[in-house]
């Protein structure tokens, strides 16, 4: 899937590249570096017996068998269709995120990023910021985090 891209944003090393999606009806963002790729959802998932309540099954990604995390379960959102897939790599692990939608790239200045305190930053820590974004506020994400909350 293309990501659409900002119209007019400078490239420069020190910003940040964030895909941005939504859960449910919340919007939250990761750095690129996170995202392996990302695909529809309209791919066969696999029941896990005895599973984690957050993860809807595997799915088989040209032969490699990965978990399916439906972050709007882990969020604790209002369950909703997964409408795509971010595929991350950490380590020689594939995981599989599902999200309800992938909206825009953006670019984003550090200036616009501040670190969550600890009134708003989630129990598990994988609240990696806060970034100012059209005038909205969304949640960096570590998919890296989560995936390593579920997994313990």
């Amino acid at each position: 899937m293309e990501i659409p891209k900002t119209k007019s944003a400078d490239v420069s090393p020190e910003n940040v590249r964030v895909v941005e999606f939504s859960v449910a009806q919340s919007c939250y963002g990761v750095s690129i570096d996170q995202v392996k790729e990302i695909i529809s959802a309209n791919v066969m998932v696999v029941p896990v017996p005895d599973a984690l309540p957050a993860i809807d099954g595997a799915i088989n990604l040209r032969g490699k068998i990965l978990p399916l995390i439906n972050l709007a379960k882990f969020l604790h959102a209002t369950d909703e269709k997964v409408g795509r897939i971010i595929i991350s790599e950490f380590g020689q692990n594939l995981f599989g995120f599902g999200v309800s939608n992938v909206v825009k790239l953006h670019i984003v200045s550090p200036d616009d990023i501040s670190v969550p305190t600890d009134l708003l930053q989630a129990r598990e820590g994988y609240a990696l910021g806060i970034a100012k974004i059209d005038r909205r506020i969304i949640y960096l994400l570590s998919l890296e985090k989560i995936a390593r909350t579920i997994s313990s």
